[in-house]
C-alpha cells in the first residue's frame, strides 16, 4: 500500500532517541523511538494521503484505542508538503510539533536541506532547514544511528572452531551478551550456529549441535522476556531434528540451511512451521578449497538455474517466494574470482522475487585485496557495493562499523527504495 501512496521515495537513516512523555507517564512507556524521514511524490490529495497511512498503521498493528502517549508499534505523520499551509480539525501541515523535534528536523534536512518553513509570524519562517539549523543549533542530543535498508543480520558462532570467532561464545552467557551487543549496534536478525563450516572442519552430530544451542537458546528466552523490543533470531543449522528441538524451545524465524536444500526432510520440516529459510547455494559442507565451480561455468548463470530450481522444489512443498531468502555462498564451492564475479552481479537474483542476502563478511576470497587478518574494512567496502545494489540483507561480523558508515552515507545520498 505504500508504493501506491508514495513514489520516488528515499528515505533517511533511523535516529533512535528517547520517549516523548507527560509528566504522569507510567515507567512502562517510557521505552526507546525509532524514527526516520521519507521523501516523495504523491498524486493523492493531503486527506487522501493521511487515510492511507492510518490503513497502514492498522494493518502494522497500532492500537487506536490506546491512550495519547502510550507507546505504539508505528506512528505515521506528514510533517510537510512542499510549501502548503494546511490546518483543519484532522490534519494540519506542517506538522503543529515539528519546529519542537530537533531530531526531525536533522533527518528532513539529510534529504532536503533547501526547504523552508512557510509558516510566518516565527523567528524561522521562511527560512531553509539548513539555515534553521544552523542559525538555531538544537541542543546536543545523544542517540544512535541506523540503516533501514539493508538489514543487518549479526553473527554469532557457538562453535569452538570457526574461522573468525571460534571459542568465543560457547558459553551461553557470553553468547547472549554478544547478542545483546550486536542488537545494540543495529543487528536486525542474529544467526545462531553450533556447527563450524569453515575448510577443514569436522562435522558434529545433530545431538553435540543441541547440545551446544540448547543453554544459548534457554538463556536468550529469559533475556528476551525482559525486553521490550528483540530481534529475530536465525537458526544456522541443516539438521531437521534440530530444527525441531529448537522450536520447541524457542520462536525461531529464521532457519539458515547452509546446505541449499539438499536436505528434503529439512524441507519438509521447515514447511510445517512460519520460519523463513534462507538457502545457501553450496557444493560442500563444510567447505572445501579444492571443490569448487567449473571454471568455464558462468557462475552467476548457475547460480540463476540453481535458484529458479531450488524457488520451484519449495513451492511444491508449500514455501512460498515470501518466506525464501537467497544466499549465494560466497566462499561455499567457489574460487575467490568466482565470488568476486557473483557479487559484481549480484541483482541478478533479485529477478526471482525472493529476498537476498549475502554473508561475504571475513572471508578467504578477500585474500585476493590485502593481507590484513581481520579483513573487516574490505568486508566494509564490498558491503557498500551491495547496499548500492539494494541486496535485502547482509551477513556480518562488525555491525557496529556497518551501521556508522551507512548512516554517514545516508546523510550524503539518501536512500532510495
Amino acid at each position: 500500500m505504500a508504493k501506491t501512496a508514495l513514489k520516488g521515495m528515499r528515505v533517511s537513516c533511523i535516529f533512535e532517541t528517547k520517549a516523548i512523555l507527560p509528566p504522569d507517564a507510567p515507567d512502562s512507556w517510557d521505552l526507546p523511538y525509532f524514527n526516520l524521514v521519507v521523501e516523495g511524490t504523491t498524486d493523492l490529495a493531503p486527506h487522501a494521503l493521511l487515510k492511507q497511512l492510518k490503513s497502514i498503521e492498522r494493518e502494522l498493528g497500532r492500537n487506536f484505542g490506546a491512550p495519547r502517549w502510550a507507546p505504539r508499534v508505528i506512528d505515521l505523520d506528514i510533517l510537510a508538503w512542499d510549501d502548503k499551509i494546511l490546518a483543519d480539525d484532522t490534519l494540519q501541515i506542517p506538522h503543529p510539533e515539528l519546529m519542537n523535534r530537533p531530531f526531525l528536523l536533522s533527518l528532513m534536512a539529510s534529504l532536503d536541506p533547501v526547504w523552508r518553513y512557510p509558516i510566518s509570524g516565527f523567528p524561522y519562517s521562511h527560512l531553509t532547514l539548513a539555515e534553521i539549523l544552523y542559525r538555531f543549533p538544537p541542543p546536543m542530543e545523544t542517540h544512535k544511528c541506523f540503516m533501514p535498508v539493508p538489514q543487518m543480520m549479526g553473527i554469532v558462532n557457538i562453535t569452538p572452531d570457526s574461522f573468525s570467532d571460534g571459542r568465543k561464545y560457547l558459553q551461553a552467557e557470553k553468547a547472549v551478551e554478544h547478542i545483546q551487543e550486536l542488537t545494540n549496534h543495529g543487528a536486525a536478525i542474529i544467526d545462531l550456529g553450533a556447527q563450524s563450516t569453515r575448510p577443514g572442519a569436522t562435522p558434529i552430530s545433530p545431538d553435540e549441535e543441541w547440545q551446544r544451542l540448547k543453554p544459548v537458546l534457554d538463556l536468550l528466552q529469559h533475556t528476551f522476556e525482559r525486553r521490550p523490543a528483540n530481534p529475530k533470531i536465525s537458526l544456522d543449522t541443516f539438521y531437521p531434528e534440530v530444527i525441531e528441538k529448537a522450536l520447541q524451545h524457542f520462536p525461531i524465524d529464521w532457519i539458515n540451511d547452509v546446505q541449499g536444500g539438499k536436505n528434503e526432510s529439512l524441507l519438509q520440516t521447515v514447511a510445517d512451521t512460519t520460519c523463513k529459510i534462507v538457502l545457501t547455494h553450496s557444493l560442500t559442507i563444510p567447505a572445501s578449497s579444492s571443490t569448487v565451480l567449473p571454471f568455464d561455468t558462468n557462475p552467476t548463470t548457475h547460480l540463476c538455474e540453481w535458484a529458479d530450481k531450488k524457488i520451484h522444489q519449495l513451492h511444491r512443498l508449500g514455501i512460498s517466494k515470501e518466506r525464501i531468502i537467497l544466499d549465494p555462498g560466497i566462499g561455499f564451492g567457489k574460487s575467490p574470482y568466482q565470488s568476486l564475479e557473483l557479487l559484481r552481479n549480484i541483482d541478478a537474483l533479485k529477478t526471482f522475487g525472493c529476498e537476498v542476502l549475502v554473508g561475504h563478511s571475513r572471508k578467504s576470497f578477500l585474500k585476493t585485496v590485502t593481507m590484513a587478518a581481520d579483513r573487516d574494512l574490505e568486508t566494509l567496502g564490498i558491503s557498500h557495493h551491495l547496499l548500492k545494489k539494494k541486496i535485502d540483507y547482509l551477513r556480518v561480523h562488525n555491525v557496529e562499523a556497518h551501521q556508522r558508515s551507512f548512516t554517514a552515507l545516508a546523510f550524503v545520498e539518501g536512500i532510495e527504495l
